[in-house]
């Protein structure tokens, strides 16, 4: 081996895992993020960040994945309401596997609209999630202004999407 290489050390290192979500290089995605948890805090809703949130390069919807309890799903209407006033417009309602469902938003910006998907899902047994009831959310980390998932239950969530 060349004394001088630094593959080995490199290789010796394991790789660092961010624990709090990337959203700095998505700045609508950050203002709709913190619009949300925002809303969910005031009203007390029950949350956890499943996974890092999604804008691919040309990708018209930026996307965001939570988990909740079914119980939370009746105060749904008043959160959507408060992101409607903060110029959020629900656009549509895609009911998925389970219990699960996806809501799009739309805003407009300078530029024209920008669209946000809201997936929101529910732990086992009601929905695919693969924990327990309240598993997931008693295990949940406050990253700045949200409340995400342990990196276990991350782990297990995208193992269960593969």
């Amino acid at each position: 081996m060349n004394p001088e290489s630094h593959i080995s050390q490199a290789a010796l290192s394991p790789p660092s895992i961010p624990e709090a979500p990337a959203l700095e290089h998505h700045p609508q995605l950050v203002e709709f993020a913190e619009t949300l948890f925002g809303a969910m805090e005031e009203l007390n809703l029950h949350y956890c960040l499943l996974e890092e949130p999604s804008r691919d390069r040309g990708a018209l919807v930026s996307s965001l994945e939570i988990a909740v309890l079914r119980a939370e799903r009746g105060r749904f209407p008043l959160l959507f309401g408060k992101l409607r006033e903060k110029g959020y417009m629900p656009l549509q309602s895609v009911p998925l596997a389970a219990n699960d469902c996806r809501y799009i938003f739309a805003t407009s910006t300078g530029r024209g609209a920008h669209f946000f998907s809201l997936t929101i899902r529910e732990p086992f047994p009601e929905g695919l999630l693969f924990t327990t009831d309240r598993g997931t959310l008693a295990r949940r980390r406050k990253r700045g202004k949200c409340w995400i998932a342990c990196e276990a239950d991350r782990f297990s969530y995208l193992l269960s999407k593969v």
